[in-house]
Order: C-alpha cells, then structure tokens, then sequence
C-alpha cells in the first residue's frame, strides 16, 4: 500500500499534467468549514494559488488547482469564507467539500478557464520599470478605528524612496524570466502568467522569495510596509484610500461590485495595470487600492506603540501583503491604505511592487 505521503506526490505529479486534484496533497490544510466537511485553504501543496475549491458531490469530492475555474457540475454548499490573507472578517462565498476519506480522492480533468478579455494596453506593453519619486516625511500609520491588526496608530518618519508606479506586469517579470534572474510565475486558473495577450496585466500567483528576485533584478528591492502606506496615503496624509475619502468604485479601482458585473468590475480577474488613472495617488502611483494583492519586504506582526524611523519587520511565519484585489469582498474596508493582509512567504498567490532607496 502506498503511503500517504507517496500517494500525495502522485496526486502533485497529476496535477501537473493537468488533472484535477482531491484533497489528498500533502500540504493541504482540512479545517472543519461545517461538520465533516474539508475545505482547502490555500497553504496547501507550494505552488498553488488559494483557490475558491471546487467539488463534485459525493466520492467525486476535492479541490480545484487553481482559483477562479467554473465546474460543469453543481457548485457544492457554502460557508463562510476566511481569506488566505489573514483577516477573518472578509465575507467570501467558501467552497465545502464534504467526503469520506481525504486521501480518496477523484482525478478528473480540469478545463481551461474562461480566456478574459484582452485591453488595449496589452499589445504594447512596456517590459521596462516606471518609477515614481516619493519625498521623505512622517506620517501616522494605521488605524485606531480599523481593524485590530492596524492598531495602535503610531508615528513613522520614512526617507525618500521611489516606487514602481505599477505593479509588475506580465511583460516586465518575463524579461526578468529570460534574463535567468526569475523563477515563472504559477499558472492556471486566475493567474496571468502564461495566457496571450496577458503582457499589461500585474503578474500574479508569485511567492515572495520570486517578488523578491524580480525587485533586485530590476534595481530595487520590495517595499516596506511603512513605505506601502505612505504612498498609498498619497505620501501620508490623513486620507482612507490613494484618491482620498471617496468610497472605492470601479471608476477608482479594479475591485468586486455585485452591480457592476462582480469580481473585477465584470472582467472576472484582474485587468491591466493603471486602468484606473482616477483612482492614483497624488504622486501618478496606480493600482494602490485592488486588482492584485501586493507582496510586502516586512513580517507580518503587531505594530509597535511608540514612534519609529524607517522601519523593516523580520519575516518569522507570515509575511505582510498589501492592496486587495479584483475579488475581494467588502471593498470599502479591505481597500484601505490602513488594511492590512498576510500570506507564508511560499504561497504562490500575489503580484509584485518594487520600491528602491533614494529619491
């Protein structure tokens, strides 16, 4: 009899050929989404993106590979949602999977997702890095009137740095690819590594240690998480959002509105970077608020009472992430400058944003 953790890596090894998994990979995480049902998270086998799991009923129970495909068959019950990210309070549809036995699971094969339109600024899309300056100043991090995790507010003086005025866009992290500085990118489902004519869209289902590489390759480094507020407060002024106190739309931001054709303004992923000139910080930086998550240099931890200068959090067991995106529920909290998310550093989920020393 194999064992289970043979049996698992069989399981891998399906999957990369292109079939559809059960929950038996041997990182997956079972957690009890109602009573006797197993959900799958996303902190499960590395290089899966957390996805909204699929299932068939009964012994054809598992979960999809990757995040955003439509099963043919019926969608299974729901639960409540808890985002990778960390933050428990979003609300999220949930896929339950209900099954006997985790290790006995279906192998079936798994469509190619829905293509998603091509913009216009795929076809010309730009590999190189567009940086943006932001002045040095101080300015109050968090919220007092957020979530737990944004408090307590404290004061933070930053030096002059620059940042990407986008996130990293396909384009821009396949050079980094044919140089030979970076990994690919995972793919499948609601990842924009490896579709046509994808080149404009942020680059997505990255893990940190590959945001990493792309930022030094291109002369940078990821920004802190202090240095991701400032410049999504519009280099730290007392506002919610990059554009101000307005509540987010998709005028301003690529983000789920049930009236405006769901997740990602009715595009079902995330579209092409700066779509949303409206919704910029004062300083051109786009993208602050939605369309893809961003990876963060800091550790995920409490913030500290008093006044800091330049500060960088060592990464324990979280890593921080920043800026929602095109699926999130609950935009008008999750969007935020102050919000704030956490990913293990090897989960394949995020986009990327650089930032480097220096004005």
């Amino acid at each position: 009899m194999l064992s289970m953790k043979n049996r698992g890596w069989i399981l891998i090894l399906l999957a990369e050929a292109g079939c559809y998994l059960g929950p038996a990979a041997p990182d997956a995480v079972a957690d009890a989404g109602t009573d006797g049902a197993w959900t799958m998270d996303g902190t499960g086998a590395p290089g899966d993106p957390w996805p909204t799991a699929v299932a068939r009923p009964a012994a054809a129970a598992g979960w999809s590979r990757a995040w955003g495909e439509r099963p043919a068959w019926p969608a299974p019950a729901t639960a409540g949602y808890v985002d990778p990210h960390g933050d428990p309070r979003v609300e999220h549809p949930r896929r339950v999977l209900r099954i006997e036995d985790p290790l006995e699971a279906a192998v079936v094969p798994v469509e190619a997702p829905a293509p998603w339109p091509v913009e216009p600024a795929d076809l010309g899309a730009d590999p190189e890095v567009s940086w943006v300056g932001l002045p040095a100043g101080t300015f109050t991090m968090g919220s007092d009137r957020g979530e737990p995790d944004e408090a307590p507010t404290h004061g933070v003086t930053l030096h002059a740095f620059r940042m990407s005025r986008s996130e990293v866009t396909v384009a821009q992290y396949g050079a980094c690819v044919a140089a030979g500085a970076c990994a690919p990118a995972g793919r499948g489902g609601a990842c924009t590594w490896g579709r046509t004519g994808f080149a404009a869209h942020p680059v997505t289902c990255v893990d940190a240690a590959a945001a990493e590489a792309f930022c030094a390759w291109a002369g940078g480094r990821l920004c802190t998480e202090a240095e991701w507020e400032y410049a999504a407060r519009s280099g730290g002024r007392d506002q919610a959002y990059p554009w101000g106190d307005a509540p987010p739309s998709c005028e301003l931001a690529v983000l789920y509105d049930p009236d405006a054709g769901g997740e990602g303004c009715g595009a079902g992923g995330p579209r092409s970077v700066c779509s949303r000139p409206a919704g910029n910080s004062a300083q051109g930086v786009c993208d602050l608020a939605g369309n893809a998550w961003e990876w963060v240099a800091d550790g995920y931890e409490a913030y500290p009472a008093g006044e800091v200068t330049d500060p960088r959090v060592a990464v324990d067991r979280f890593q921080a992430t920043r800026g929602g995106s095109w699926s999130i529920r609950r935009p008008e909290v999750n969007l935020r400058a102050a919000n704030r998310g956490r990913l293990h550093p090897r989960d394949q989920v995020d986009g990327i944003r650089c930032c480097a020393s220096g004005p």
